[in-house]
């Protein structure tokens, strides 16, 4: 298993490069700035998509997401119940494919919890989110 224990300047062995953003500056740019130090492991569900979404080393915080998606899978982050789960299912297929064990793993959640994503009481364009996310998972 992959250690969760680091941060992103650890695993770049560098700090941050850019400058530090203001109140000024975009979402991203602060967000970005603001997990740099931050262990992989004290990321929340959002933290955790936004760095899958912006492709901060995916490779290790895919396996915290998978954590996160074991306790819950219909894990709830700043935009809506299941769109971590949507998000870690979007991965690339390249990235899936490099990721093997991590693929195993979202599988056998998914299975463990299939009847959840059919039945709770989402909304209908998320679940067709995540059906249609989880199709094109299973196909990669």
């Amino acid at each position: 298993m992959i250690n969760l224990n680091v941060s992103f300047k650890e695993i770049e062995k560098k700090p941050w490069q850019d400058e530090i953003p203001t109140d000024e500056d975009s979402y991203v740019m602060r967000t970005a700035y603001s997990l740099h130090d931050k262990r992989i492991i004290n990321f929340d569900a959002e933290e955790t998509r936004f760095a899958l979404n912006q492709g901060l080393h995916p490779e290790f915080v895919v396996w915290h997401s998978l954590n996160l998606l074991e306790d819950n899978i219909l894990v709830e982050t700043d935009f809506y119940e299941g769109s971590l789960l949507i998000t870690t299912l979007r991965l690339s297929h390249k990235f899936w494919n490099n990721n093997y064990d991590a693929k195993v793993r979202l599988i056998s959640i998914l299975e463990k919890n299939i009847s959840q994503l059919e039945d709770d009481d989402l909304l209908l364009s998320v679940k067709k989110d995540i059906l249609s996310a989880y199709d094109d998972f299973l196909n990669k």
